[in-house]
């Protein structure tokens, strides 16, 4: 969900409607349960403000994840990402983050 949802999500929040300067979302394994969440620091809206704006993204979200051809695009994702876990990090902190995922993940 992270990877399909984190660049939606930050072009739509961030870069178009400018709601925080910071906008992304991720996923966490808490005692065997899955949990996602999404974090908008803004200094300038309201709290209620962002939380309907959030709301509404999700909304729209899951209207295109029911778009028939979501399945095929997902299939698309997906074979992109394989192939990049095949790279090698590109930068100290893309080895931190692939060795702090391991841990997580167990």
């Amino acid at each position: 969900l992270e990877a399909v949802i984190d660049e939606p999500l930050y072009d739509q929040l961030r870069t178009k409607e400018q709601l925080g300067y910071s906008v992304s979302c991720g996923s966490r394994w808490t005692d065997g349960v899955v949990g996602f969440g999404i974090c908008v620091t803004s200094k300038e809206a309201h709290p209620d403000y962002v939380a309907g704006r959030v709301d509404a993204f999700l909304r729209d979200f899951r209207r295109e994840v029911m778009r028939p051809t979501f399945a095929e695009d997902l299939v698309e994702h997906g074979a992109a990402l394989a192939l990049r876990r095949g790279e090698k990090h590109r930068s100290p902190r893309e080895l931190a983050d692939h060795g702090w995922e391991g841990i997580v993940d167990g």
